[in-house]
Protein backbone atom coordinates (compact mmCIF):
# COMPACT_ATOMS: atom_id res chain seq x y z
CA UNK A 1 0.00 0.00 0.00
CA UNK A 2 1.21 3.58 -0.65
CA UNK A 3 -0.13 6.96 -1.50
CA UNK A 4 1.33 10.08 -2.50
CA UNK A 5 2.09 12.45 0.75
CA UNK A 6 -0.63 15.29 -1.32
CA UNK A 7 -3.51 12.52 -1.23
CA UNK A 8 -2.47 11.49 2.34
CA UNK A 9 -2.74 14.92 3.71
CA UNK A 10 -6.04 15.79 1.74
CA UNK A 11 -7.40 12.60 3.28
CA UNK A 12 -6.07 13.68 7.30
CA UNK A 13 -7.45 17.02 6.52
CA UNK A 14 -10.88 15.38 5.71
CA UNK A 15 -10.83 12.90 8.27
CA UNK A 16 -9.70 15.73 10.85
CA UNK A 17 -12.66 17.12 10.38
CA UNK A 18 -14.95 14.16 10.81
CA UNK A 19 -15.50 12.99 7.11
CA UNK A 20 -16.37 9.36 7.15
CA UNK A 21 -13.85 6.74 5.06
CA UNK A 22 -16.22 5.96 2.81
CA UNK A 23 -16.27 9.95 1.94
CA UNK A 24 -12.89 10.30 1.56
CA UNK A 25 -12.73 7.74 -1.20
CA UNK A 26 -15.79 9.14 -2.95
CA UNK A 27 -13.63 11.95 -2.86
CA UNK A 28 -10.27 11.18 -3.46
CA UNK A 29 -10.66 7.45 -4.85
CA UNK A 30 -9.61 4.04 -3.91
CA UNK A 31 -11.22 2.10 -1.42
CA UNK A 32 -12.45 3.04 2.59
CA UNK A 33 -10.22 0.18 3.47
CA UNK A 34 -7.18 2.19 2.29
CA UNK A 35 -8.06 5.02 3.45
CA UNK A 36 -8.83 3.36 6.91
CA UNK A 37 -5.40 1.29 6.47
CA UNK A 38 -3.44 4.73 6.01
CA UNK A 39 -4.73 6.52 8.79
CA UNK A 40 -3.87 3.58 11.29
CA UNK A 41 -0.49 3.02 9.93
CA UNK A 42 0.97 6.64 10.34
CA UNK A 43 0.70 6.33 14.26
CA UNK A 44 3.12 3.40 14.23
CA UNK A 45 6.95 4.76 13.37
CA UNK A 46 9.49 1.88 12.80
CA UNK A 47 13.07 2.36 12.42
CA UNK A 48 13.62 -1.86 11.48
CA UNK A 49 15.13 -2.36 8.19
CA UNK A 50 16.49 1.81 8.16
CA UNK A 51 19.26 2.00 5.42
CA UNK A 52 22.13 4.27 7.20
CA UNK A 53 24.38 5.42 4.20
CA UNK A 54 26.79 7.26 6.46
CA UNK A 55 28.79 6.29 9.94
CA UNK A 56 28.02 9.73 11.41
CA UNK A 57 24.11 8.74 11.42
CA UNK A 58 24.71 6.35 13.84
CA UNK A 59 24.06 7.57 17.35
CA UNK A 60 26.59 7.22 19.97
CA UNK A 61 27.25 4.57 22.34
Amino acid sequence: MSETSELAGKAMYLRKHGLSYDGIAYVLGRSEMHWYRLCQSLGRASIVGTTLKTEESLPPI
